[in-house]
């Protein structure tokens, strides 16, 4: 039976669980070092070496040989049973590292390395590189051809050649050191044969205008002859009734009088010390192979200042290894001086005759060496005079 209700009140939980949380657990940690791999700079960053050097790599190649568990098994053998041959054939069985050749590694071309100025190398080694590669390109190389069109052969002769006495060479990646250097002196070789040609080729022209203007020269001067040779003729054979009417000695000093012009060469040193081959007139009262009359140069129109007058004008006899020379010179203090020489104004050297000492007459062949060597002897004579105004003698010996 149940009991009685009762006045108290009982007081009852609404959650109710049979589970409890669990107490928590303490984990003790400790302080521990990783190690981190110290970071290597990368290879861009680092500096080509000045030298080649030489990376071997050892590969461990493994030989298959027969092992002792291929060979043939006895039945007479037990399988723990072994025998000092077969310990020998096992260690030889095993397989040993084979070293493989050394690799060379190829210098590039460095960017910044165009030719062999902007090269990085010293200026005695230069000069030295570019003996050797002057020689390859003498031997292998035709001078007719482009750097590009050479033979094959040639060229891998002509880059054993320079790699061969610079061993420095043989590191360079598709030989780049030897190629400059080739390059180098082949258009060295076609600028200086392109050079010679040229001032040949200016030399030939040069005497060339030479010859014309001797042969222009010539054709003047046997104009200029015949007609002076055809006007005294006329003159002697028919004479103008003026003439008549005159005396018998004024006719003949007329014919005496009478003058025939031709031009003689001579040398004339200038202010600046050049020498110049030039033509001076000269009147004579015959033509020009009589030599027993006198000559006239008229040395006034070959001097600098022509047409004006030319005043002031010595002139003096120079023997020079047994050939007499006449030398005419000025003398003023307004002249500009030559520095090379030492002297007022220019001067001007011709040849004198054998026949007669007091004519002059075209130069000779080597007079053109002479009249300079005359001329630095004689320059101190004239020099002194001058300055002084005496003291030259008319005729000097050197």
């Amino acid at each position: 039976m149940n009991p009685a209700p009762t006045t108290h009140s009982t007081s009852i939980s609404t959650f109710t669980t049979s589970r409890i949380a669990a107490r928590p657990r303490v984990i003790p940690l400790y302080a521990t070092s990783i190690p981190c791999r110290a970071k290597r700079p990368l290879f861009i960053h680092n500096n080509l070496p000045s030298k080649p050097y030489i990376r071997a790599r050892v590969q461990e190649i493994l030989e298959i040989t027969p092992s002792a568990s291929a060979r043939s098994e006895s039945p007479l053998t037990s399988e723990g049973e072994s025998t000092d041959g077969e310990d020998e054939a096992s260690n030889s069985a095993r397989p040993q590292p084979r070293p493989i050749q050394p690799r060379p590694i190829l210098i590039p071309r460095p960017l910044s390395v165009k030719d062999v100025k902007t090269a990085p190398w010293s200026e005695p080694l230069v000069t030295n590189y570019r003996f050797i590669a002057r020689q390859a390109v003498d031997l292998y190389f035709d001078v007719k051809k482009t750097f590009l069109e050479q033979a094959a052969p040639m060229l891998a002769k002509a880059r054993e050649h320079v790699e061969s006495a610079i061993p420095q060479f043989s590191a360079h990646q598709r030989h780049w050191g030897a190629d400059l250097l080739l390059k180098d002196q082949f258009k060295s070789k076609k600028d200086t044969l392109a050079a010679k040609t040229r001032r040949e080729k200016e030399k030939r022209e040069q005497e060339e205008e030479e010859e014309r203007e001797k042969a222009q020269q010539g054709k003047q001067k046997r104009k200029s002859n015949t007609s002076a040779y055809t006007e005294k003729y006329n003159r002697d054979e028919a004479p103008s009734a003026g003439f008549m009417s005159d005396l018998h000695g004024a006719g003949d000093n007329t014919k005496k009088n009478a003058s025939v012009t031709f031009n003689i060469n001579a040398f004339r040193i200038c202010t600046l010390n050049g020498l110049r081959c030039i033509t001076v007139p000269t009147t004579s009262s015959s033509p020009p192979r009589y030599h027993h009359t006198e000559r006239l140069p008229m040395v006034e129109h070959a001097f600098e200042a022509w047409p004006r007058i030319q005043p002031w004008i010595h002139d003096i006899d120079v023997i020079y290894r047994r050939t007499r020379y006449k030398v005419f010179f000025q003398r003023h203090k307004r002249i500009p001086i030559n520095p090379m020489l030492g002297i007022h104004g220019e001067l001007l050297i011709m040849h004198v005759g054998i026949k007669n000492s007091q004519n002059v007459v075209h130069t000779h062949s080597g007079d053109k060496k002479r009249a300079h060597d005359l001329a630095k002897r004689v320059a101190p004579h004239i020099a002194c005079f001058q300055i002084q105004g005496r003291g030259l003698k008319p005729l000097i010996q050197l």
